[in-house]
């Protein structure tokens, strides 16, 4: 199965999206310290959910690039029942803004297993999904282009009364 994937990344660090350095170094939902990762979103609008929610102030949105990307590599789709059952894992443990252990314990879990990735649920918004890909175990992606990251005015706006 192909995906078209997206990924949002600072202009600066554009050349090295692909690297999983960046995960390495700042653990992500799905990955520990030191585990190479890459994180992806189902549609341009969950790049900029998931840049909005987890740390920018709106003038470092506007540094961002977004990169369109296909992946065909055989994720575990954890959208499905059957596979969070395999894994003995509900959804509202992978989206828990509040904790990361579940998830985390899940993709050691996958890279034991050489899985190259997962699709998860989304934590930014309900029926959308990301995509996790472990670069020890796969790493040939697809860059089908680079774009700057555009959000609505409205949105900075928001953000920015939030944190100030």
């Amino acid at each position: 199965m192909t995906l078209t994937l997206w990924r949002s990344v600072a202009r600066a660090h554009a050349d090295a999206a692909f690297t999983g350095e960046g995960a390495a170094r700042f653990p992500g939902r799905y990955n520990g310290p030191g585990v190479r990762a890459v994180y992806l979103a189902d549609c341009p609008a969950g790049c900029g959910l998931e840049l909005l929610a987890s740390y920018a102030a709106p003038e470092a949105v506007m540094t961002h690039v977004l990169i369109e990307v296909e992946v065909t590599a055989p994720l575990v789709d954890l959208r499905m029942p059957r596979s969070l059952a395999r894994y003995g894992v509900a959804t509202a443990d992978l989206v828990r803004p509040d904790g990361y252990q579940v998830p985390r314990r899940l993709g050691a879990r996958l890279l034991r297993e050489r899985r190259p990735g997962a699709i998860v649920p989304a934590a930014t918004v309900a029926r959308a999904f990301n995509v996790v890909v472990y670069l020890d175990v796969w790493d040939r992606f697809v860059v089908r282009g680079r774009v700057p990251l555009a959000l609505d005015d409205r949105l900075l706006r928001l953000v920015g009364a939030g944190r100030g």
